[in-house]
């Protein structure tokens, strides 16, 4: 089975506010030597998203500096399932990776 990427229109995300970039759940590549840092992670919250939101930006993307509490917009949001093996068959994640985020 094939996991599709999907994109949620702008709304269903509602108001997000910047809290913090979490480092350590940075997506990478690879392993030891070889680990590549491929998207940084920055931690969102709303009312939408009591628990917060990750998201999830290109190393090469420029997001401006952010300031806790500052609105952000998330610029082409998509949704993208990453499969993972377990004992017992599968488990998806799902995460939200943008182009960058735009202070507003």
């Amino acid at each position: 089975m094939t996991l599709q990427n999907f994109c949620l229109k702008e709304s269903e995300f509602g108001t997000l506010a910047f809290s913090s970039r979490k480092e350590m759940n940075d997506l990478t590549t690879g392993t030891g030597r070889n680990r590549k840092v491929t998207h940084h992670c920055y931690f969102l919250y709303g009312q939408k998203h009591a628990g917060g939101l990750d998201v999830f930006v290109p190393v090469d993307a420029v997001v401006p500096a952010l300031e806790h509490d500052q609105t952000v917009r998330l610029v082409n949001p998509v949704v993208e399932g990453l499969a993972q093996r377990s004992d017992g068959g599968g488990i998806i994640n799902w995460v939200v990776k943008v182009d960058t985020l735009e202070a507003l």
